[in-house]
């Protein structure tokens, strides 16, 4: 297959390129508004990131009529800020798994990185090839150096050869390095300079009981079971969904997709939200299994909602409202459903959304 040619265009083309073959009002904007525009969002993000959603044929490329750069623009400006909301109290999670777990692991395994924790202990972590490329990382990580795992004693041991990792080749924290000098770096350092995708690997090394355990004090909502709480094998496959679908929303977000760009590798499940949440009256397992709850945006703040705490819930709710209100006002009330699919929700998200943080609250 041949490369498509794809010539660099200035400002006026890009403006001809929207009206002519994707039919985008531009009359009402100055060309100096119009450059400003294409410098602050981009071309691709406007044009293509929102395309699919406007087209009023399928696959035609055309926007909707009376579509303007400016309103597609004020739309961009407005998901980017939902985006980075929900950033923000995706990190404050991060944070409390963070915090468990390196207390739990602390708890059972002790603090001395090459002699404790980062050994492959069997009592305490799964004896799989994914564990011990995990803890190996970890062990470069927290003493600078590289290890290799001697399968014959299930140690690692210092390759005999330029073990010490060359300068320039780690990006680790100020805070971590002085700890290196002391000759040990605890698990409450190294997990700050661990990203959430590492941190989640860390956690699916522990064995079921540990990761109960971290789940019983990061995330205290998760409840299945009253009189099983730290045993119900409901917490483990919950959380393992929950925290795979927002790494995956963390990270399209960083990368700086549109939400509607964003896949999520896992799904919710009916039987989990249904008993964590009271959905009658808001949501029926048909709408459900259509994917409204289950991988769009709404299964992401369902998630937020059993993870966080109130304080962040207060701030979240009225913020989501707010961005998403001013969205269908820009556009009005035909772009309603359009914009819906800009930022992947069903018609009665907000009402669906309120219902939700009511129960939370009250």
């Amino acid at each position: 297959m041949k490369n498509k040619a794809r010539p660099f265009m200035g400002f006026n083309k890009l403006v001809e390129l929207a009206s002519d073959k994707h039919n985008i009002n531009t009359d009402q904007d100055s060309y100096i508004n119009l450059r400003e525009l294409f410098i602050s969002d981009s071309y691709y993000s406007l044009v293509n990131g929102y395309q699919k959603a406007f087209e009023y044929v399928p696959n035609s490329e055309k926007f909707s009529n009376g579509i303007s750069l400016s309103q597609l623009d004020l739309l961009y400006f407005l998901e980017t800020n939902l985006s980075a909301t929900l950033f923000q109290n995706i990190l404050f999670i991060e944070k409390r798994l963070k915090t468990a777990l390196q207390y739990v692991v602390s708890k059972h395994l002790g603090t001395d990185a090459k002699n404790g924790y980062l050994c492959l202990n069997k009592t305490y972590y799964v004896n799989e090839q994914n564990t011990i490329q995990t803890l190996g990382r970890f062990l470069k990580i927290a003493t600078g150096h590289y290890y290799a795992f001697d399968n014959t004693t299930s140690e690692f041991v210092l390759k005999s050869k330029n073990s010490q990792v060359k300068k320039g080749k780690e990006h680790v924290s100020k805070s971590l390095k002085e700890y290196r000098k002391t000759g040990n770096v605890p698990p409450w350092i190294l997990i700050n300079d661990l990203t959430f995708g590492e941190t989640l690997k860390w956690y699916n090394s522990l064995k079921n009981n540990l990761q109960q355990e971290i789940i019983f004090l990061a995330f205290p909502k998760v409840i299945f079971s009253q009189t099983n709480r730290h045993y119900d094998p409901n917490n483990l496959s919950f959380i393992n969904n929950a925290l795979t679908m927002i790494k995956d929303f963390r990270n399209g977000i960083a990368h700086g997709d549109l939400l509607n760009k964003i896949n999520l590798s896992l799904t919710l499940s009916w039987s989990h939200i249904s008993h964590l949440f009271n959905l009658n009256g808001i949501i029926i397992k048909k709408k459900f299994a259509s994917g409204v709850g289950k991988n769009d945006l709404l299964s992401i703040y369902l998630i937020i909602f059993v993870l966080s705490d109130i304080r962040q819930l207060q701030l979240l709710v009225p913020s989501t409202e707010t961005l998403i209100n001013q969205a269908h006002a820009s556009l009005g009330p035909s772009m309603m459903k359009p914009i819906n699919r800009v930022f992947n929700i069903s018609d009665d998200f907000l009402d669906i959304l309120n219902k939700l943080y009511g129960q939370i609250v009250s």
